[in-house]
């Protein structure tokens, strides 16, 4: 909410939504070449108990029809915190000359969901399948009301208990080239018709690799229509309660998982994520980055801040606004911060006065962030008077000390 000082006029944001909490991370490293190779690897996905790695490649020599064919479906285990085998595509039955591509795996483990409608002789269909990991026999297909693709780039994600399925495709009334769309199973376990996730998420660009968490709150995806870092950045968005089509408005994940180029699969198991870029090479990479845990964070934070005024007045002065533009510099360029911004007088005056005065001081100072591009979201103001100043003494060295706003930093 932002008040004009002196004309008293408060203005409120119909659009305005709480401000989403968004993980923090540490700076990513590529994984070596057990996983990358000279090809370009996408997809990244770790089984439910964290022991297996599928991704697919493309371009490489070793894929099932060649190096100029589509996808294979790759697989490493996992050898040790943060180490991985060398990877293999040896899967006879999913690995075909098409793309073939992991898109989610059931939580015991034993069900691998498919891109693609497998059909005889190695043709493929659009649409999805699951493959029963211990049989001899081919993916089965799932059918899907509705899925009615209308162009030759998509994408799915299922999570692990196999009734939640994000579609990234062109469809009926996509507002871009390729939106997001869930559809969901319903308790007779028949899949109910895709409906699009709406304009929190979808743009006139495309958005594309969904992933939702695993306890359903949360979507990343990537997209070249909201602006950002490179040319399709990765995004979050969270769901509002229980509604399926009610969610915030996505917000960029920012410069350590974002690049000048194309970023996007992000995936998370427990606290480690992983993500596709060509931020250092021709073609995408798999990146790992670790969730930056709430104590980690803490200690982080950057020191309070002191803002000061004269006597009886709220108006911000030159030096004051140079610190409250290192401030909102400040948090604009670190999206997990907020501030709590806490009105102080000297005991000069009677306590009603006084409250009144550190309340607009508190306000200026919010109302000059504001301004300046912080989302009312981030602000907190909080009203103290002169009750700090009234344990001290009088003598004008000490109280005009107490003449000052204190900007608190706190993580979101």
């Amino acid at each position: 909410m932002l008040r004009i000082i002196g004309i008293h006029i408060w203005l409120f944001s119909l659009l305005s939504v709480s401000a989403q909490k968004m993980e923090q991370f540490t700076e990513p490293v590529k994984l070596n070449s057990n996983i990358n190779s000279p090809a370009e690897e996408g997809f990244p996905l770790i089984s439910y108990d964290g022991k297996k790695m599928y991704f697919s490649r493309t371009f490489h020599p070793e894929n099932t029809g060649g190096k100029l064919a589509g996808q294979d479906i790759w697989c490493s285990q996992a050898d040790g915190p943060g180490s991985w085998t060398p990877a293999s595509n040896h899967f006879p039955l999913i690995n075909n000359k098409n793309n073939n591509v992991v898109i989610g795996q059931s939580r015991d483990g034993n069900i691998l969901y498919l891109l693609n409608h497998y059909t005889s002789g190695n043709y493929m269909e659009f649409g999805l399948s699951a493959w029963d990991t211990a049989s001899k026999e081919a993916p089965v297909k799932i059918d899907v009301p509705g899925l009615n693709i209308q162009s030759s780039y998509y994408g799915f994600y299922m999570h692990p208990d196999g009734e939640v399925l994000l579609i990234s495709a062109q469809m009926e009334k996509s507002k871009g080239r390729e939106d997001i769309y869930i559809a969901l199973r319903d308790s007779n376990g028949i899949w109910q018709k895709p409906f699009n996730v709406g304009g929190a998420i979808n743009s006139s660009g495309f958005e594309m690799s969904p992933y939702i968490t695993d306890d359903l709150k949360h979507i990343y995806f990537a997209s070249s229509g909201r602006g950002g870092k490179g040319g399709v950045d990765i995004f979050i968005s969270a769901r509002r309660g229980d509604n399926w089509r009610d969610w915030q408005p996505a917000k960029n994940m920012g410069n350590k998982i974002n690049s000048r180029g194309f970023d996007a699969y992000f995936t998370i198991h427990n606290d480690q994520a992983y993500f596709c870029s060509n931020r250092d090479s021709e073609f995408s990479e798999i990146y790992s980055s670790r969730v930056i845990s709430k104590k980690e964070l803490e200690a982080l934070l950057p020191k309070a801040v002191t803002v000061y005024f004269s006597l009886n007045s709220y108006i911000i002065n030159a030096e004051s606004k140079i610190i409250l533009d290192d401030i909102v510099k400040l948090l604009k360029e670190n999206k997990h911060l907020k501030v709590l911004v806490s009105g102080y007088t000297c005991r000069l005056g009677n306590e009603a006065d006084n409250l009144k005065l550190a309340e607009m001081r508190s306000y200026s100072v919010s109302d000059y962030l504001q301004i300046y591009g912080i989302d009312d979201d981030l602000i907190a103001t909080r009203t103290m008077g002169d009750k700090e100043a009234k344990k001290l003494d009088k003598v004008e060295s000490i109280q005009k000390k107490f003449r000052k706003v204190t900007i608190t930093f706190k993580n979101l």
